[in-house]
């Protein structure tokens, strides 16, 4: 009993950390804003549509197929997302000037988010006893949050000392840890695998959750407009990009 409970601390910690790196490669591109802008003269709605390109990709894939999303194969979907995204960032690298290749990159790195948000907390709800799941979810939720300050930080730095084109290694970087997690992790077939029985629109048509659905959809674009418009304005305001 001891021994499956320490498989299982050092399977969560595992992918606490795989969820860490994977929005941390994500939110390297925070910092990108001021650069499209003042370098490259992006327009406001071409910034608010690159940055938010991600968010736009996970809805349509939980609106469409986030019922079939605990038949997928978890890890094998994990790793096509994450090694598309390592490659969009290297065309960004090679193509920092052009805002259509990037936008074109932008677009091919979107199914890692849309895999690398829906998977990872599907794994974690498999793996968790019903009685834990709540405070279980609420915990693994904190490395998503922690990569904000993560991305912003190491960011800023990068911005600082190289080139803008390096936030897409750094991205990169965070991305390939990730990766490497996934390949690590052994997913046991004796989790349990919960059947989901109801589609995205039944789940939304239910009175009870149309206010959480009306908070997350305020904050999202709340957040959506601070990480896609903070650095312009502190960049302006300041003399450098800034979000931490």
């Amino acid at each position: 009993r001891s021994k499956t409970k320490r498989r299982f601390y050092s399977t969560f910690i595992l992918l606490f950390f795989a969820n860490l790196t994977f929005f941390s490669g994500h939110a390297s591109l925070n910092m990108l804003p001021a650069f499209l802008k003042n370098s490259l003269g992006a327009s406001s709605g071409y910034i608010g549509f690159f940055m938010n390109v991600n968010s736009i990709a996970m809805i349509l894939f939980v609106a469409l197929f986030g019922i079939y999303s605990n038949k997928i194969d978890k890890k094998i979907s994990l790793l096509i997302g994450f090694a598309l995204f390592i490659a969009s960032m290297a065309v960004m690298f090679f193509n920092p000037d052009n805002l259509w290749i990037l936008l074109a990159a932008r677009f091919i790195s979107a199914p890692s988010y849309a895999f690398g948000f829906t998977m990872f907390t599907n794994i974690i709800f498999d793996i968790l006893p019903k009685e834990k799941r709540s405070s279980g979810i609420a915990l693994f939720g904190i490395s998503g949050i922690m990569s904000n300050p993560v991305g912003a930080f190491f960011g800023e730095k990068v911005v600082g000392i190289f080139q803008y084109k390096y936030l897409f290694i750094m991205g990169a970087f965070f991305m390939f840890i990730a990766l490497v997690c996934v390949l690590i992790f052994k997913e046991k077939e004796h989790y349990h695998k919960d059947k989901i029985s109801l589609t995205f629109w039944k789940v939304l048509s239910d009175k009870r959750i149309l206010p959480y659905a009306l908070t997350a959809f305020i904050f999202g674009g709340v957040f959506g407009v601070f990480n896609s418009f903070i650095p312009i304005y502190t960049q302006e305001i300041v003399g450098s990009p800034n979000l931490s």
